[in-house]
């Protein structure tokens, strides 16, 4: 089978078009707009708050930083702050109006995010939410909205 062949991919394995345009306005907005969005990935179901790709990586930056403070001296911990924070870069709205970067529309960014999986007491953290990141070709399917996790009585 030749390479072309393998690169391509059906309508079905390609991600969400309109999927893709809400994490376009999300990234375009950076850190005014987030949108409650639930995700159905390979079972699993995925709930939080739709963030650009730089408020992301920002937040990221930041928890990498407060982990590791007590073991890594200031001046490198800065250092390695501001290189994760550069990742954001990516996401920042293109100087073309035009033009669109594609890396803009691959991946989703969420916070706040619980992880429901069948079958499970409770959702992944039980306590709090994580930041998230996943492939827009990996999710099946979403829902606007975040799920609530209502203890059983």
């Amino acid at each position: 089978m030749s390479e072309e062949i393998k690169e391509q991919k059906t309508e079905w394995q390609l991600p969400d078009a309109f999927l893709q345009f809400l994490v376009d306005i999300a990234n375009q907005n950076q850190s005014q707009l987030f949108l409650p969005i639930t995700l159905y990935v390979k079972g699993l179901i995925v709930t939080g708050l739709l963030i650009s790709g730089k408020t992301y990586h920002d937040e990221f930056a930041a928890q990498m930083r407060q982990a590791l403070q007590t073991s890594v001296a200031e001046e490198g911990l800065a250092e390695f702050e501001e290189d994760l924070k550069s990742f954001g870069e990516h996401y920042e709205p293109p100087n073309d109006p035009d033009g669109t970067d594609p890396l803009n529309v691959r991946y989703i960014h969420l916070r706040g995010v619980k992880i429901y999986q069948a079958g499970a007491a409770a959702p992944i953290p039980s306590e709090g939410g994580i930041l998230w990141r996943g492939r827009l070709d990996c999710v099946d399917g979403f829902s606007f909205g975040m799920l609530l996790n209502v203890p059983r009585s």
